[in-house]
């Protein structure tokens, strides 16, 4: 599965606290921060209803205890409790005691996060108070600043519970029916009577357990049908979303044909559905091309540049290079050409160093992507893509498409264009050097993979392989029209 990311920023949620001090010494002090919490908090989703009912469940004790000091003894009490709630949030009441407590809603500087802020009498040493807090939860429009999401068919938010480390418990309770990603691997699921509960009790931080969530039914969709050149495709939008349904179909029908040009090669087949789904975002990434599932999955975005990356996947992937790079790497320059062609807007890439404390060789940037994406990713992305515009901005949209097609057919720089050896197998990091050198031209090529790609083994190699090359153009010259024999010209 070829998956990408561009990073976004997640908020740090913590329960804030109010307290204060009473003084029998003629100085003040500082008020403590000791309150233990245990919660229980539960966020049950109504598919039919279009809204999470959330209660949560607090147990507050005070653990700060009186100190003497300057001849007086020194109280400290909490007055309140803060509580981060997805904005937005209805219906928001605080209970203690068989009593309404007052509740405060306010904004943080997180558009997707509201704090409320819970108020009760003095809570002094060794006092508990038990308070149950109640909230609904409605989903903003798509592409809303408000991340919070939910509508027929679907949901996206944040389940939150603020209890200490081994005294917190959050559930989401979904229809059996519908799909569940998190932003953790913590949830544990049991279903019953149609529904199903997913259970998590390990805190994610200092201040208790963040996740975000998605609830998809997958049968609860909008489906379209875009035909381009004889190739029809299938777009599965959530069910209130036309808006992107339509942007796709314009994309896809726009840019199909751009990408085929760009690398040279008829369209391969082997995708039949574009689905939105917020499920690539909470694992960090912008969305995937899943070969085995002949689908893109994407998110409620509306960017040319995205869909025409995960497009190009079908033909610069791990199944016509062997280096995860490569293909990353290969697929953004192309896309960016063809959002370039059509007109549309190239996205900006972070800025990274290869002296970076997180940069690493980007031959060693291991793995499929099908779990959870690496803190090395992060790097390797906006990296690789560096690399592939070192290597190939200079070049012309023909000799742009000749060389990335090499690379898709398996084309090996020393054979005649057009030659493919059946069992010459997927296109590694040699042989797109000697293809970017020898087809292209790039002469800097060797210079821009010492900086970037290679370890420090594979930096060695570079000046026998310079030798070797120069002893082959020395022979080929020699030979006149023939080319030299295949165990003389794979240096």
């Amino acid at each position: 599965m070829t998956r990408t990311r561009r990073l976004a920023a997640a908020p740090l949620l913590v329960a804030v606290l109010a307290g204060g001090l009473v003084g029998l010494a003629p100085q003040p002090a500082a008020a403590a921060t000791g309150l233990s919490a245990s919660a229980h908090s539960r966020y049950v989703l109504d598919a039919e209803a279009e809204v999470v009912h959330a209660t949560m469940t607090l147990d507050l004790e005070n653990v700060s205890p009186d100190t003497e000091a300057d001849g007086g003894v020194y109280t400290y009490y909490f007055d309140a409790y803060g509580v981060p709630v997805p904005a937005g949030a209805e219906a928001v009441r605080a209970r203690s005691e068989g009593a309404d407590l007052g509740v405060e809603v306010s904004g943080t500087d997180d558009p997707s996060t509201e704090l409320v802020r819970i108020g009760f009498p003095n809570l002094e040493y060794e006092q508990t108070r038990h308070i149950v807090l109640t909230f609904e939860i409605p989903g903003a429009p798509p592409r809303s600043e408000n991340s919070t999401r939910v509508g027929p068919g679907y949901a996206t938010f944040v389940a939150y519970g603020p209890g200490d480390a081994g005294h917190n418990v959050v559930e989401v309770v979904a229809p059996s029916s519908m799909t569940f990603t998190s932003t953790i691997d913590g949830f544990s699921p049991q279903e019953a009577a149609g529904s199903t509960t997913y259970t998590a009790t390990e805190n994610t931080f200092d201040g208790g357990l963040w996740a975000a969530v998605s609830l998809r039914d997958p049968q609860a969709t909008t489906e379209s049908t875009v035909t381009v050149e004889d190739m029809p495709l299938t777009l599965e939008a959530f069910p209130d979303d036309d808006q992107w349904s339509a942007f796709v179909a314009q994309k896809v029908t726009d840019g199909l044909p751009v990408l085929a040009r760009l690398v040279d090669t008829p369209w391969p087949g082997g995708l039949q559905r574009i689905r939105e789904d917020a499920s690539p975002s909470l694992r960090g990434y912008d969305g995937w091309f899943d070969p085995t599932g002949d689908e893109i999955v994407v998110g409620e975005q509306l960017d040319d540049d995205l869909i025409f990356h995960e497009l190009t996947h079908a033909w610069v992937s791990g199944e016509s290079f062997e280096q995860r790079w490569l293909y990353e790497g290969l697929a953004q320059a192309t896309a960016e050409r063809a959002v370039d062609e059509t007109g549309g807007t190239p996205r900006e890439h972070p800025e990274v160093s290869p002296t970076s404390a997180d940069a690493v060789p980007l031959n060693d940037w291991a793995g499929d992507a099908g779990s959870r994406s690496a803190d090395v990713d992060a790097y390797a992305y906006p990296a690789s893509y560096r690399v592939m515009t070192a290597l190939l901005s200079g070049l012309t949209d023909k000799q742009f498409a000749a060389v990335v097609g090499a690379g898709v057919r398996g084309e090996r720089a020393y054979d005649p264009a057009g030659l493919v050896t059946p069992s010459g197998g997927r296109t590694s990091w040699q042989d797109w050097l000697d293809l970017v050198q020898t087809r292209a031209g790039v002469r800097a090529a060797p210079k821009v993979f010492a900086t970037w790609v290679l370890t420090d083994a594979q930096r060695k190699r570079l000046a026998p392989r310079a030798r070797e090359r120069r002893a082959y153009a020395a022979l080929d010259r020699a030979d006149g029209a023939w080319l030299p024999p295949r165990a003389s010209g794979t240096p």
